[in-house]
């Protein structure tokens, strides 16, 4: 988008394409608000109710244990553990879901420019496939 208001509107002289061009970036970084709002809400989401399910699954399996178990064990440190623990497991879920997606898109934004500037303009027309294929000189 920035080579065409570079070469084309600024370069070419053309002020009639500048709306378009202006218009263009407004939808994307609308578009990119959106999306990572709803990434957000959903790694949100995703994250509360696998905590949800696991508390339930501890909370049930500590209901089904016996009573020498709670005597032999101190309960405040059974509760501090498991809350501690839970509250971590949310933080990553929660949290770290967002993070982690954000780093492998950088990561593919990163591998796709240093791959297109490693790769000579001329290769990527002998591509198999691509209709402008030069025939092989002898």
């Amino acid at each position: 988008m920035l080579k065409v208001l570079i070469d084309t509107v600024l370069r070419g002289h053309r002020p009639d394409l500048l709306v378009a061009v202006a218009g263009g970036f407004v939808v994307i970084a609308v578009a990119r608000r959106v999306l990572t709002f709803v990434e957000d809400k959903l790694s949100g989401t995703v994250g509360t109710r696998v905590v949800r399910d696991l508390r339930v699954t501890v909370y049930t399996h500590l209901q089904g244990l016996s009573l020498r178990y709670f005597h032999r064990h101190r309960l405040g440190d059974l509760l501090t553990r498991l809350s501690g623990d839970i509250a971590a497991i949310e933080d990553l879920l929660v949290t770290g879901l967002s993070t982690i997606s954000g780093l492998a898109q950088a990561t593919g934004y990163s591998y796709g420019f240093i791959r297109d500037l490693l790769t000579p303009a001329d290769a990527t027309l002998r591509r198999p496939g691509n209709p402008r294929r030069r025939a092989p000189t002898r």
